[in-house]
């Protein structure tokens, strides 16, 4: 996974294309994320995905997630 990376995020029938950003911990430089303590034992993925309008938005994501699917594109 490479800062920047382009990648298609699907959670259920919803679709987006989003730019990985990089992990929690590394993104907000907020290390006591990496050990897990913080999201129930994972440091969740920073991806931004335009909403709409010129409008972008940050999210985390979660590997755990139920029905989550990422597919890395560049």
């Amino acid at each position: 996974m490479v800062e920047g990376a382009l990648a298609l995020i699907k959670i259920g029938n919803r679709e987006t294309l989003a730019v990985y950003r990089g992990r929690y911990s590394e993104f907000y430089n907020h290390k006591g994320a990496k050990d897990g303590k913080y999201f129930t034992g994972e440091d969740p993925l920073v991806f931004t995905e335009d909403t709409g309008q010129g409008k972008l938005k940050t999210r985390l994501y979660f590997l755990k997630e139920e029905n989550f699917y990422l597919e890395w594109l560049t």
